[in-house]
C-alpha cells in the first residue's frame, strides 16, 4: 500500500504539473493566433487603401471628375497588380448624396443606383458620417454594406474636386471576402473561429452584414453555423476612421483526461510494474521533454517558412503600387519635360525607364514564385494538348520550331502546367543563336506517371550549372542574356507541387533536354 501511494503521489504531481503547462500553451498559442488575425486584417485593408489611394492620385493629376470609361480602363489596369478578381465596384457620388455613375473592371453599369439618393437606400448614421466626410479632404472607410451586386462590400471614400470646387466623392466598394479569406486560408489546421464586428455591436462575416439591412445573395458562411461564442477573445483596431472588432476561439473544446480516470485505469499495470515505476518516470519525462523540443523546433520552422513565403509575397505585391506610380511620373517628365531636359538628360530617362520595366519584371516573376509556393490550389484534370497548342499560338512564323505528339491528360492545376511549359518553351527560345529555334516535347508512361522531355537546340548548360540553374536568381549570361533568374526556379516549385522532380541534361544538338514527372490523370 505505501508503495502503490508512494507511487500515485509523484504521478499526481507530474500530471497536474503538465496538465497547467498544456493550458498555459494553450492560451498563449490563441493569443499569438489573435494577434496574427488582427495584422492579416489590417494588412488586407492597407493594400487596399494603396489601390484606392493610386485612383485617388490619378484624379488630382487629370484635374477633372473622370469618365466611366476612364475608370474602368484605370480598375481593369491595377486589377493586373492585385488579386481581387471582379469584385470592386467604383461610384461617383455628387456632393448632394446622388449617384451619378458605377463601374466595375467588367460592366460601366452593375447595378441600378444611377440617379438613385443615398438616403434611400442607407440609413441616418450613414448619412451623418458622409455629411462629416465631405468637409474633410481625406481618406476615409464606412460601414460595411449588404450590396445590391450581390456581396458585403467594404467602402473607402474620398472626396473628388474640379479647379478647385468639391463636386462629390468616390466611394469605392470591394467584396469584403478578399479582406477576410486571407485569414482562414492562413489557418491550415483549420483550428479556429473568427468573429468581426465594427462599430462595437455591428457583425460581420464573409458573406453579410448581420445589421438587419437586405441581403441579395442566398450564399451563407458556412462557419457561422458551427460556432459556439462562448470563451472567445478579442482585440480592437482603428483603421481610417473607423473602429473594428477581432474575435477567436478554438474550434474544438479542450479535452482534459480525468486524473481518477487515468489512475483506475493504470492501476493494475502500476501493480505489476511498481518495481520499474521510478525508471519509467525517468524515461517519461526525458522523452517529453525531447518531444516538447521537437514540436517546437517543428512549430518554429513552420512558422518561419510561412512568414518567408509571406515575405516574398508581400515584397512583391506590395511594391508594385510604388513602381506604377515611378513609371506614370516618369512618362508624365519625359512627355512634358523632353525638350528641357536635352539629349542627356533623355538618355539619362531612357536608362531609368529601361530599370523601371526591369523592376515590373523582377516584381512579377517574384509574384508568380510566391503565389506557387504559397497558394494550395484545386487539383484537377489538364489536357496537355490544349495547353501547348495554346502556347505555340504566341509564336507564329517559320524562326520558331516547337513539335509535340502529346496527348496526356494530367493531374495538376491547369495554370501551374501552363506556367510550367511556358517558362521552359520561353527559356529555350531566349538562350538560342542559331537561326531557327527548335523545340521538341516528348512523353512517355514511366513508375505510373507521365515523364515528359523538353529538349531545344539552344546554347545548352555546362555540366557545372545543371543543378545550380534551378536555384532562384542564377543566370547563364547576366550580360547579354535578359530576365531575373526566377524562371527556372518557380519550373522546379510547380513539379515539387505536384509530385515531381525536375532535372536539366545536355542533349547531342548541343541544347538542353529538361525532363520532369506529372501524375496521371486517372
Amino acid at each position: 500500500m505505501i508503495l502503490v501511494i508512494g507511487t500515485i503521489i509523484p504521478l499526481a504531481s507530474l500530471y497536474f504539473r503538465f496538465e497547467k503547462q498544456r493550458l498555459d500553451n494553450r492560451k498563449a498559442y490563441l493569443d499569438q493566433a489573435l494577434l496574427r488575425t488582427t495584422l492579416e486584417f489590417e494588412k488586407g485593408i492597407e493594400e487596399y487603401a494603396v489601390l484606392v489611394s493610386g485612383l485617388r492620385s490619378y484624379i488630382i493629376e487629370i484635374g477633372r471628375i473622370p469618365t466611366p470609361e476612364e475608370i474602368q480602363n484605370y480598375l481593369k489596369n491595377q486589377l493586373e497588380f492585385v488579386e481581387y478578381g471582379h469584385s470592386v465596384i467604383i461610384n461617383y457620388i455628387d456632393k448632394n448624396h446622388r449617384f451619378i455613375y458605377s463601374v466595375s473592371e467588367e460592366s460601366l453599369t452593375p447595378n441600378e443606383l444611377v440617379g438613385v439618393d443615398v438616403s434611400e437606400i442607407r440609413d441616418k448614421a450613414v448619412l451623418e458620417r458622409l455629411e462629416s466626410f465631405i468637409k474633410q479632404d481625406r481618406i476615409m472607410t464606412f460601414p460595411i454594406l449588404n450590396l445590391v451586386e450581390g456581396f458585403a462590400g467594404f467602402p473607402i471614400n474620398f472626396t473628388v474636386k474640379e479647379n478647385g470646387v468639391m463636386k462629390g466623392y468616390i466611394a469605392c466598394i470591394i467584396n469584403i471576402k478578399n479582406i477576410l479569406e486571407p485569414i482562414y486560408d492562413f489557418d491550415i489546421r483549420d483550428e479556429f473561429r473568427y468573429r468581426f464586428y465594427f462599430d462595437n455591436d455591428i457583425e460581420f462575416d464573409r458573406e453579410r452584414v448581420q445589421d438587419g439591412s437586405k441581403v441579395y445573395h442566398n450564399r451563407n458562411d458556412t462557419l457561422r453555423p458551427l460556432q459556439n461564442f462562448e470563451n472567445f477573445i478579442y482585440n480592437q483596431t482603428e483603421i481610417l476612421g473607423l473602429e473594428y472588432k477581432i474575435g477567436i476561439n478554438y474550434k474544438e473544446a479542450d479535452k482534459v483526461l480525468s486524473f481518477v480516470r487515468y489512475v483506475r485505469t493504470s492501476a493494475v499495470i502500476i501493480m505489476a510494474f511498481i518495481l520499474f515505476s521510478a525508471l519509467l518516470i525517468y524515461l517519461f519525462v526525458q522523452n517529453y521533454a525531447r518531444a516538447k523540443d521537437l514540436e517546437r523546433s517543428n512549430e518554429d520552422l513552420y512558422f518561419m517558412n510561412n512568414l518567408l513565403r509571406k515575405f516574398i509575397y508581400a515584397a512583391s505585391h506590395d511594391l508594385k503600387q510604388p513602381v506604377v506610380n515611378i513609371d506614370n511620373f516618369h512618362g508624365l517628365i519625359k512627355r512634358k519635360f523632353s525638350e528641357t531636359l536635352g539629349e542627356k538628360g533623355n538618355k539619362y530617362m531612357e536608362v531609368i525607364s529601361h530599370n523601371i520595366d526591369y523592376m515590373k519584371t523582377m516584381l512579377d516573376d517574384l509574384l508568380v514564385y510566391s503565389r506557387v509556393i504559397r497558394e494550395k490550389k484545386e487539383k484537377g484534370r489538364v489536357e496537355l494538348r490544349k495547353v501547348l497548342d495554346e502556347i505555340k499560338e504566341t509564336y507564329p512564323g517559320e524562326k520558331i520550331l516547337i513539335s509535340y505528339d502529346v496527348n496526356a491528360n494530367v493531374y495538376g492545376i491547369e495554370s501551374e502546367i501552363h506556367r510550367l511549359f511556358q517558362n521552359l518553351i520561353s527559356n529555350a527560345i531566349k538562350y538560342n543563336d542559331n537561326e531557327v529555334v527548335e523545340i521538341n516535347i516528348q512523353s512517355r508512361i514511366s513508375k505510373g506517371r507521365y515523364e515528359f522531355v523538353v529538349s531545344d537546340n539552344g546554347i545548352g548548360i555546362d555540366e557545372a550549372h545543371l543543378e545550380l540553374v534551378f536555384e532562384e536568381f542564377q543566370r547563364l549570361d547576366k550580360r547579354k542574356y535578359k530576365g531575373t533568374g526566377l524562371g527556372l526556379a518557380i519550373c522546379k516549385e510547380i513539379v515539387i507541387n505536384h509530385g515531381g522532380s525536375i532535372i536539366a541534361k545536355r542533349n547531342e544538338k548541343g541544347g538542353t533536354d529538361f525532363i520532369f514527372q506529372l501524375k496521371i490523370y486517372a
